[in-house]
């Protein structure tokens, strides 16, 4: 069992790379888990949200309460996965009314414990584009200079958590029209 995290800020193509890192390699090296989902459905369940993109509005507090159980669920989930690859696809930091929050705190990487994180980038014009053509997300307007300084403050958070992990970090680009190339990436990434 080993948990590989992949993370990059929103409209970054993770998920995107994800999907198609399934289809080439199928389920059953890799089982994909969404972090945003398990919070999502947990609060969800509890009745506090109807949407995903509320959990970001959500006091600091409830915020690190969610993370905490997600974690414990997909730590779980990896341990009765036998020799599986469990791959998160999260976030390294929570832009919020209040600042930014990791995504990764201690307590989520004490669950966890990733072997890898891997952070998906994109030009900052190219994923404020992806986000305006995305009508099924409630997405925050950003600007360029925001969505790089976020991107800048994911790495810094990607080092930070490899200095309690002792996880790896690696960068890959999903630029427009680059879909095959990010892939090729994630898998000699994820198989050496």
């Amino acid at each position: 069992m080993s948990i590989v995290v992949v993370a990059g800020v929103p409209a970054a193509g993770k998920t995107t790379v994800m999907k198609a890192l399934l289809e080439r390699r199928g389920g059953k090296k890799y089982k994909v888990v969404n972090f945003g989902d398990v919070m999502f459905n947990a609060a969800k369940t509890a009745g506090i949200v109807k949407h995903r993109d509320e959990l970001r509005k959500q006091s600091p507090e409830f915020q690190k309460e969610i993370q905490k159980l997600a974690a414990r669920k997909i730590a779980d989930l990896a341990k009765r996965s036998g020799k599986k690859t469990i791959i998160v696809d999260t976030h390294c930091s929570i832009r919020t009314s209040k600042g930014y929050l990791p995504g990764l705190p201690k307590w989520v990487l004490e669950e966890l414990y990733p072997a890898m994180i891997i952070l998906v980038e994109a030009d900052p014009d190219e994923i404020l584009v992806r986000r305006v053509k995305d009508t099924s997300r409630l997405r925050d307007l950003e600007y360029v200079a925001t969505i790089d300084e976020h991107q800048r403050f994911n790495r810094f958070m990607g080092m930070a958590y490899s200095t309690f992990s002792g996880a790896t970090v690696k960068l890959i680009g999903n630029h427009d029209n680059s879909l095959e190339q990010a892939v090729e990436e994630l898998i000699t990434a994820l198989e050496r």
